[in-house]
């Protein structure tokens, strides 16, 4: 089995080294708990959000992720490569610090690789690249409906709403759409720069103008 070579937060363990794992159910419902955006933070003890905010900011992270992986899944079964979710074992050493500390999400602790038990990168990054894309394409298009719905001041719980899937999805997309290069190899970027650098090259483009 072949995977991402480097990674900033799985210390160059390949996936069949990874004991946790989690499906995708567990995934979205520990994202939720651990990284639901600052809701750990100290900056929270004096500016506590309130009971729509933090309903906003769970929401949003299942909206965002709930959507984005099965656009990965689906793209990657119609190719003939089912995924299946894989947690990264040091994910927790980044996120809990980011969280408590500053407030902020770091919001990837794990990936979507090959169900198969012997599998090579090469051979899977037609379906692995196209799932990464359309995972992308699915945030970016749901970081602008927010970017447009927050632009209308709507207010109550639809503002929270879009506000929650901006603080999520802008960080998201730096991971998805820009750091393609080691040690961030094994984020959705790297595999659409792998598959096609033209392809990465738009999404970069979009992400530094329209969705920094």
């Amino acid at each position: 089995m072949e995977a991402d070579w480097f990674a900033v937060i799985d210390v160059g363990l390949r996936p069949d080294e990874l004991a946790s794992q989690l499906q995708a159910g567990d995934q979205i419902a520990l994202i939720a708990v651990l990284f639901g955006p600052g809701l750990l933070s100290f900056n929270m003890v004096l500016n506590r959000p309130s009971g729509t905010e933090a309903l906003a900011l769970l929401l949003g992270v299942i909206l965002l992720f709930g959507v984005r992986e099965a656009a990965m899944r689906m793209t990657a079964k119609a190719k003939g490569w089912p995924l299946e979710y894989r947690m990264w074992d040091s994910a927790f050493i980044f996120a809990l610090p980011v969280a408590v500390l500053f407030g902020k999400l770091f919001p990837i602790p794990g990936g979507l690789y090959p169900r198969q038990n012997n599998w090579h990168y090469p051979d899977a990054l037609p379906a692995l690249g196209r799932a990464a894309a359309a995972g992308t394409a699915s945030v970016m298009v749901m970081v602008a409906l927010a970017l447009t719905v927050s632009g209308m001041h709507a207010g109550g719980f639809v503002q929270a709403l879009a506000s929650a899937l901006l603080f999520i999805g802008k960080p998201l997309l730096l991971f998805d759409s820009i750091l393609a290069l080691p040690p961030f190899s094994c984020f959705n970027a790297r595999r659409v720069f792998d598959l096609h650098r033209g392809l990465w090259a738009g999404f970069a483009f979009l992400k530094a103008v329209r969705f920094l």
